[in-house]
């Protein structure tokens, strides 16, 4: 909590005024050891509604040590935000019953979405793509192909597990070295009900690492391997494994559209949620205000409420 000080707090209270009370002076204050004088006022409120209420304090927290200024400012308003969204429904909730069910549903769905929202694969793995349309996405794309690069080779290619006494192995061999699409139909017919298992993705981009993963085979590191477009057979107990790789993607290659697709159209989705977060606090925001069932103790807060 040494990085924070009462300068930066009160910036995270008073979005209108951020620049100003994050001047030099100020910042070089946060590095003072008088922790008292630091968190001086952390007993002033933020909101209150009805009996319950948000301290400055409370929310610094759940600050974790170690973040730099901004970063705090940035999860002093998130958590902030999160608290006061969740009572404004929960007073909702109270006032119709018949609501509660789909406003506590909400609340969970913002919350995860604050925990998670660093999260790209997650996302990605539960965006709907009807919702974006494709033509969106691949403008996204092509405008910023800088931002979607491999961390990690890919390939394209054939992995069969073959008992190592099963019949018409040498064929598979034959096939497995040339992967024509008639040899490829050969081995589905012939091989495929023998096999121990069987992967596919000759027109399927896969991250090499997991295609390594699945031989007990010690691999040279980095992408000197994949890209040689290997054709390895080897054998471990009763098994015989065999690799054919027929195109590959090295580290900082830009990444296929079909694996980047997924990252774009989730962090679209994330950003459409976020707007529609924040009309719906706001509104709520505003009725609470005008019913008397939130306090505001900031005259800034005072106007962000009216915008």
């Amino acid at each position: 909590m040494g990085l924070l000080c009462v300068g930066v707090i009160k910036a995270m209270m008073l979005p209108a005024v951020l620049l100003t009370t994050l001047s030099a002076g100020l910042l070089a204050s946060c590095s003072s050891d008088n922790k008292n004088s630091e968190f001086a006022n952390q007993g002033e409120l933020l909101y209150s509604i009805g009996d319950s209420s948000l301290s400055v304090a409370s929310v610094v927290a759940q600050i974790p040590p170690g973040l730099d200024p901004q970063d705090s400012i940035a999860l002093f308003r998130a958590i902030a935000d999160d608290w006061l969204f969740s009572m404004l429904l929960e007073n909702e909730a109270q006032l119709d019953y018949g609501m509660r069910e789909k406003i506590e549903s909400q609340v969970r769905q913002y919350r995860r979405r604050l925990l998670a929202a660093r999260y790209r694969e997650s996302l990605a793995a539960g965006a709907d793509p009807a919702v974006i349309p494709e033509d969106s996405v691949k403008a996204v794309y092509n405008s910023r192909r800088s931002d979607y690069v491999l961390q990690a080779p890919m390939v394209k290619g054939i992995l069969l597990q073959m008992p190592a006494n099963a019949s018409g192995l040498a064929e598979v061999r034959t096939w497995m070295n040339n992967p024509t699409m008639a040899n490829i139909d050969r081995l589905e017919k012939v091989a495929l009900p023998n096999a121990l298992s069987y992967e596919y993705f000759y027109d399927d981009w896969q991250d090499w690492r997991d295609i390594a993963a699945l031989i007990p085979y010690r691999f040279p590191e980095g992408d000197a391997y994949a890209a040689s477009l290997p054709k390895l057979e080897t054998q471990h107990g009763n098994s015989v494994y065999l690799l054919t790789i027929t195109d590959h993607l090295p580290v900082g290659a830009m990444m296929p559209y079909e694996k980047a697709a997924p990252l774009i159209r989730a962090e679209m989705m994330r950003r459409r949620e976020g707007e529609s977060d924040r009309t719906i606090l706001n509104s709520l925001r505003n009725k609470a205000l005008k019913n008397g069932t939130l306090k505001v103790y900031s005259d800034t807060e005072k106007q962000h409420t009216r915008r």
